[in-house]
């Protein structure tokens, strides 16, 4: 598996193109899709007043917003989102 791009935390997990690629963080496996559109959805309300919405961007909002991430993990986990 290999580190996340968006978030170190977490090990991205393919599982070839027919099915839904996965992140373990700390042991647990969540839909890739679940918490990138999430993100995606967090950072255009951002993009909106502040930067273009691009990859490029958004990366750099991912880097920036680390605790963020950890925290919808968590949230996730914890079925609180």
């Amino acid at each position: 598996m290999a580190k996340w791009k968006y978030f170190n935390e977490a090990e991205f997990i393919w599982n070839g193109e027919w099915n839904d690629s996965e992140l373990e963080y700390k042991g647990k496996v969540f839909n890739s899709h679940l918490i990138e559109d999430t993100l995606w959805d967090r950072f255009n309300e951002y993009a909106e007043e502040n930067v273009e919405a691009n990859e490029e961007n958004f990366t750099e909002y991912c880097k920036a917003n680390q605790d963020d991430i950890r925290e919808l993990f968590e949230n996730i986990e914890n079925d609180e989102w």
